[in-house]
């Protein structure tokens, strides 16, 4: 039986930017004052500190059947890694000193012929990369955490595609602030305020299987997690019963400018103080402390 949609989570109170993803990780370096100020906005980075931040049409998406959470800090989780491994989603501890939620992250490739379970995207904590993810992962979505709290949403992928620790650090940081955490492999369904194409998920973002797209097995209405910015705040969102082209959409009408889908399904994890509503079998997540 499907668990029934969690309650409101109450406790949190157009045009595309340059094509960075496809620079030369060089490139990056020596641009980066300028890519920093012209890549980042309330539409694709939450900002730690900011006076006053949006708020997407709750009581719509309320009404179509998601749930919200106001996100305040995001630590990724990693039990898939040889190095300082974390505490599989199921045991991480939430409220009191823990966590509030904790929800499941990227899509985890099984390989055939007895190939080592893998992150479909890159995974890094602390500054350093535990995987880059598989070579179908490697421009898709991602959320990054810079040092100073900030929380941004966008592809991965330098020149050729390459996943490694430079280039993330290239892509997502800012002159004087490192990212901390990146979590990629998602789908990203909203780009800087545009709606991302079948085509893109497809050819670009890779998922390929089915008819691909918005047909492909990951996107077909079922449980999803994703996280978005919504006018420079952060949200987590649980899609009880949708397809990524009904969040696009549903999302985009709600102010949403960007948004990355991740693992749901028989992978979903969702745990809050309330209770587990899904338990899937996911191993590589996040922890989630809510705007006060």
């Amino acid at each position: 039986m499907k668990p029934p949609p969690l309650q409101w989570n109450t406790l949190s109170g157009g045009e595309r930017g340059p094509d960075v993803a496809n620079e030369h990780p060089t490139a990056l370096h020596s641009t980066g004052s300028q890519l920093a100020g012209a890549r980042w906005d309330g539409r694709n980075e939450a900002r730690v500190g900011a006076s006053r931040g949006g708020r997407p049409d709750e009581r719509r998406l309320r009404g179509l059947g998601y749930s919200l959470y106001g996100v305040g800090t995001i630590t990724v989780l990693n039990s898939l890694t040889e190095r300082e491994p974390d505490l599989r989603l199921g045991e991480q501890q939430v409220g009191g000193v823990g966590y509030h939620v904790i929800s499941s992250g990227t899509f985890i490739s099984e390989p055939q012929g007895g190939e080592p379970r893998a992150p479909e995207g890159p995974v890094m904590r602390q500054g350093q990369l535990d995987s880059p993810g598989v070579g179908r992962g490697h421009r898709r979505g991602a959320v990054g955490v810079l040092a100073d709290g900030s929380i941004r949403i966008a592809r991965t992928g330098g020149a050729n595609g390459v996943c490694n620790s430079q280039v993330l650090h290239a892509l997502f940081g800012s002159p004087g602030v490192e990212l901390l955490d990146l979590c990629g492999g998602g789908a990203l369904l909203i780009e800087r305020g545009t709606h991302v194409t079948a085509h893109d998920l497809r050819e670009v973002q890779r998922f390929e299987s089915g008819t691909g797209g918005f047909g492909a097995p990951e996107l077909r209405v079922g449980m999803h997690l994703a996280f978005g910015i919504c006018d420079a705040t952060c949200w987590l969102v649980v899609a009880h019963s949708h397809s990524g082209e009904a969040m696009q959409a549903d999302l985009h009408a709600a102010g949403f400018g960007s948004l990355v889908m991740f693992d749901g399904g028989l992978g979903g994890f969702l745990r809050d103080s309330s209770g587990t509503p899904y338990n899937g079998r996911d191993v590589q997540g996040f922890g989630i402390r809510l705007r006060s």
